[in-house]
């Protein structure tokens, strides 16, 4: 006795069980797959220490000139903006 299955049910599935690589092809892609997770955590490692910069000319800023310190204060403000978002 042979099973039926529906085809518009099972047709989604097919199609990623069917996807096959190659060693070649699956290195290029496992290697591309590292190069951007790399990217992407030293543009996070940049962001948070642009941040770090910029809340310390803050606090510098406004120990140094405490009259006029509405421009530190904003630059504080968005170094901790960059740094915990």
């Amino acid at each position: 006795m042979m099973m039926n299955y529906n085809a518009t049910s099972n047709a989604y599935i097919m199609n990623d069980i069917e996807t096959v690589y190659t060693y070649d092809e699956w290195l290029k892609e496992y290697n591309r797959n590292k190069a951007l997770e790399r990217q992407q955590k030293k543009e996070t490692a940049i962001q948070k220490g642009l941040g770090i910069g910029l809340l310390a000319v803050g606090i510098i800023g406004c120990l140094v000139f405490p009259e006029d310190a509405g421009g530190f204060v904003f630059a504080s403000i968005m170094g901790i903006i960059r740094t915990f978002n």
